[in-house]
């Protein structure tokens, strides 16, 4: 069957099947989380055009929750809950001492840690907050998985055979 139908088609099927996956990502509290930390180091070492050193004491990347586990009361104005924690839109890398600097604080304090990040991928964070008016929310959630599963795909090419 997949020799007979033309390789654009089933290169368009693929990677509509990788982008599908890829957005539904998510892990455990106590689970994945190493695997999401190097999903996330590939994808910033593959839009900054280098490898990223994810290991070295000076230079630790840290997986950071956006919508945190343990949320500050302003939180409670949004439409996340307890299963968005864990979903792959919802994560980031930091480095180092930036992460605690987050920690449960609500969008708007996070918002600058982010913006003074040396990473791309919180660049691309930063766009989705603003394209979201400010608000992080399902909304924000979806719209940075589909983003995240478009670079993962350049990341994993899917060869078509």
């Amino acid at each position: 069957l997949l020799k007979e139908l033309p390789s654009e088609l089933i290169k368009t099927s693929s990677d509509n099947i990788f982008v599908s996956g890829f957005s539904n990502l998510s892990r455990t509290k106590s689970t994945g989380k190493d695997f999401f930390k190097y999903l996330l180091s590939s994808i910033e070492g593959h839009l900054q055009r280098s490898e990223l050193i994810i290991d070295t004491k000076d230079n630790q990347i840290t997986l950071e929750e956006i919508y945190p586990q343990d949320p500050a009361i302003e939180w409670s104005a949004t439409d996340l809950d307890a299963d968005d924690i864990y979903k792959f839109g919802n994560a980031t890398i930091l480095k180092g001492k930036d992460n605690g600097a987050g920690s449960n604080k609500p969008i708007k304090d996070k918002y600058e840690i982010y913006l003074n990040s040396k990473l791309m991928i919180n660049s691309n964070l930063i766009k989705v907050i603003d394209d979201n008016g400010g608000k992080w929310n399902k909304t924000a959630i979806l719209k940075r998985e589909r983003d995240l599963s478009s670079v993962a795909l350049e990341v994993w090419k899917l060869k078509v055979w």
